[in-house]
């Protein structure tokens, strides 16, 4: 697929030269410049259908990273309502959310919490790990760790992305668990949110 977008220039001269140039500009456009890698050429706001990762990007605005759109192949995103963790936080606090009537391609999991977690370590954190009850699996390989992760910070969204058994049925049932090890910063008055975020399939 053209994933070039140059416009002919006075250089030029050949008619057919410039048809082509002209032709292999507009391919680009209208596919969004498809390609498994990201064209050479790049303008702020320029889109770019990534085949690889089957991932829609667009260009940031100092034209410097590609920022991910959305999905190539699936229809529309999801956002699974907000459900929250309040108070008494002392050792293990769990949730389950149901799977609307879709089957869905979970990509990641926002926590929000009202309390900063500090000075973790090894023998002192938190962790938070997603799991398919239905399918008896977890949907990260490893719990995302207050320790070798990043600590929370209050009231700024830490998004644990998901990598492995993403793919999840109608009417699973997803378990979100955050869980202390040790003594790491209390969250026992605390309010933590977290919304797991997807696509359709």
């Amino acid at each position: 697929m053209a994933q070039s977008f140059a416009l002919p220039t006075l250089n030029d001269a050949a008619s057919t030269a410039i048809a082509t140039t002209i032709a292999n500009a507009l391919s680009a456009l209208v596919t969004h410049h498809s390609g498994g890698t990201a064209p050479t050429t790049t303008y702020a706001f320029m889109t770019w259908a990534d085949s690889s990762a089957g991932v829609l990007k667009i260009r940031n605005a100092a034209d410097s990273a590609w920022i991910s759109f959305g999905p190539i192949d699936e229809t529309w995103t999801w956002r699974c309502p907000s459900v929250v963790l309040t108070g008494g936080i002392s050792g293990t606090g769990t949730l389950y959310i149901d799977v609307p009537e879709h089957s869905f391609y979970v990509q990641d999991l926002v926590v929000l919490s009202d309390t900063t977690t500090s000075g973790s370590d090894g023998s002192n954190n938190w962790a938070v790990q997603v799991q398919n009850l239905t399918q008896a699996n977890s949907l990260k390989a490893t719990a995302w760790d207050s320790n070798t992760d990043a600590e929370l910070t209050a009231d700024t969204a830490t998004v644990v992305v998901l990598d492995q058994n993403q793919t999840v049925a109608a009417a699973d049932v997803l378990e979100v668990q955050l869980t202390m090890t040790g003594a790491p910063t209390a969250l026992s008055s605390a309010q933590v949110f977290f919304q797991l975020r997807g696509w359709h399939i």
